[in-house]
């Protein structure tokens, strides 16, 4: 009988929620946004990611130190920033499907060889950059590594 009431209390022990953890939670609202999105965080806290405006525009953001910032590709019709390293090297697409890395004020375009639609999604502290294309439009889609000038199709 104690062994019963010994795996009892275990059991009830087992299932009981865990202790509540302290979160902030905190919204991010850029100024006319009807939608907001978080695609990327580093080790200092930065944020990137987009946002669509009241004209129905789509732009890239970053959220640094309480500050916002927009990030839009010099003349692209859209701009998504989705990733961002501990330098503040910015990675994302603009205008549906070309890639861009934004190193300090610079903007470097780029599209993975061949390809017709590149999505850069993320950046290392190295300066590495990982993503998808496609071959044609409506294709299979395929990762990609960009290192050191040099890129690298990861297809399964």
């Amino acid at each position: 009988m104690l062994g019963i009431f010994a795996c009892l209390i275990f059991v009830g022990w087992a299932q009981s929620p865990p202790p509540a953890a302290a979160y902030t939670i905190r919204t991010i609202d850029p100024p006319d946004s009807i939608e907001t999105f978080a695609t990327g965080i580093n080790a200092r806290g930065d944020i990137v990611g987009q946002f669509v405006d009241g004209s129905g525009l789509t732009h890239g953001y970053l959220l640094s130190k309480g500050s916002f910032h927009v990030v839009d590709v010099p003349g692209a019709l859209e701009t998504r920033a989705r990733g961002i390293n501990s330098r503040g090297e910015i990675v994302g697409s603009y205008s549906g499907g070309h890639g861009f890395l934004l190193s300090g004020r610079n903007f470097r375009t780029f599209d993975f060889p061949g390809g017709v639609d590149t999505f850069p999604r993320a950046i290392n502290d190295a300066g590495g950059i990982v993503g998808n294309y496609s071959e044609f439009t409506d294709g299979p889609i395929h990762g990609f590594l960009l290192s050191h000038g040099r890129y690298t199709g990861i297809a399964r």
